[in-house]
């Protein structure tokens, strides 16, 4: 939406980066006990999509890398 209305890369840009700033707000916020690893995950994550496999491979971040399900829940 930004890009439409200034045809401005740098602003994208900016918009861009205010959201990531508002995502590792919230890791602080809710990951409790877990912020370290929960950040090292989500600052992974554009580096695993440039994979050809597109699946996010936990062990890339430390060989002992485990998720446990109640993360999921």
């Amino acid at each position: 939406m930004k890009y439409v209305e200034t045809r401005d890369f740098e602003k994208v840009d900016e918009v861009k980066r205010d959201v990531l700033a508002l995502y590792r707000n919230d890791i602080r916020k809710y990951a409790d006990n877990q912020e370290t690893k929960v950040a090292a995950i989500f600052e992974e994550i554009p580096g695993q999509l440039q994979k050809h496999e597109k699946k996010f491979v936990l062990s890339a971040l430390h060989s002992e890398a485990r998720m446990r399900v109640s993360w999921l829940v």
